[in-house]
């Protein structure tokens, strides 16, 4: 999964309580085996933003489940002018969330091949409470069928 950190269109907020919740319903370890979450810096909804911002998730994703190499880090690419076809002014990689880039201190600050990856931020809440939140919580999901042309929802149950 990604998303950007500036997306008006979802929040990441979202993105980060349903990240917690299915590592919470199937456990962080199943969870790692098939979900890794990115967060953008600077990204808008489907990769617009301040500045144009080009990456490749699919070849990562394709090696994961291909060759079985979980993916580590990706680069973005960052444009002038918010447009696509603008010269590249920077790159920085993006790792597996809760992971930070951390630039060594040594290079072109504008180069992603300065960076590494970095702890978490301490005393940062990723959860934003919000009066739906309790539907992302286990045994609180609804699955939902139409039936006679009647929608029927029942508790989504774990391991169902």
């Amino acid at each position: 999964m990604w998303e950007g950190w500036a997306d008006q269109g979802t929040s990441p907020y979202g993105t980060l309580n349903y990240y917690a919740a299915v590592r919470e319903f199937v456990g962080n370890s199943a969870a790692s085996n098939f979900m890794s979450l990115y967060l953008l810096p600077a990204v808008y909804h489907c990769a617009g933003g301040p500045i144009a911002a080009t990456f490749d998730f699919l070849t990562p994703l394709i090696s994961w489940v291909e060759d079985g190499v979980r993916p580590s880090r990706v680069v973005v690419s960052y444009r002038t002018n918010g447009n696509a076809t603008s010269p590249v002014t920077r790159t920085r990689p993006v790792f597996p969330y809760p992971a930070t880039s951390v630039y060594t201190g040594q290079g072109d600050v504008n180069s992603a091949a300065n960076y590494i990856s970095g702890p978490a931020t301490p005393g940062v809440s990723d959860v934003l409470s919000w009066l739906g939140l309790k539907h992302y919580r286990p045994q609180q999901q609804q699955s939902c069928e139409v039936n006679n042309g009647k929608v029927q929802c029942r508790p989504q149950i774990a391991n169902n």
